[in-house]
């Protein structure tokens, strides 16, 4: 006898990263989005410092601290662009050394 049951075969909104986080319980899903948006928005902002497409960051610069530098503001804001990725991918692959204070049963030891 075949079985006509409606959760023997995935779907696609049950499988992957969106049908994990409607899974998961509430205090897993808001760390699994806040995770992304941490990962997203700093590596989204730090490509931003080197192609000027949301803001051209060269003039917000202050000029306090431009000024005593050997750098263009251009250059600077290369250098900060490269310090908000960084710490987004090392967040993306590595967060259980970002967050060592978590007990173990939380999402991020897991």
């Amino acid at each position: 006898m075949t079985s006509t049951h409606a959760g023997s075969m995935p779907t696609s909104s049950s499988t992957g990263t969106f049908g994990r986080i409607r899974a998961a319980e509430p205090a897993e899903q808001a760390f699994m989005i806040l995770r992304a948006a941490f990962t997203v928005a700093p590596i989204l902002f730090g490509a931003d410092k080197f192609f000027h497409l949301m803001v051209n960051w060269d003039k917000y610069l202050a000029p306090a601290l431009s000024d005593p530098l050997p750098f263009t503001p251009h250059q600077q804001m290369y250098v900060v662009g490269v310090v908000e990725i960084l710490p987004a991918c090392s967040w993306r692959s590595t967060p259980a050394w970002a967050l060592p204070s978590l007990p173990s049963g939380s999402p991020a030891s897991s």
